[in-house]
């Protein structure tokens, strides 16, 4: 625990992406007020320009596919679709 509450979880991991190829994340919405996925410079966890760029999603962003699973798609190109998350050229 990195720190906070006991009762909140994290996860990390890195990606790289070619400007043709999208990381898929899938999801079960977990039974939470508050859940959110996004992504933060590696090393530093910097914030990305999230002004400017969907960077991260919260459970009232995101939208469920019909089998209630949440897919987000991060890629350099937009993908035309719901849940696109965008890596702000890192």
């Amino acid at each position: 625990m990195p720190g906070g509450s006991s009762d909140i979880a994290y996860g990390g991991g890195h990606f790289a992406l070619a400007d043709d190829e999208a990381l898929i994340i899938e999801m079960v919405p977990p039974q939470a007020r508050y859940w959110s996925v996004q992504w933060y410079s590696f090393g530093w966890f910097e914030s990305p320009d999230f002004a400017n760029r969907q960077t991260s999603l919260n459970n009232a962003q995101a939208r469920s596919d019909a089998d209630g699973v949440v897919r987000m798609v991060v890629s350099i190109r937009d993908p035309g679709v719901e849940n696109w998350l965008a890596p702000a050229g890192h």
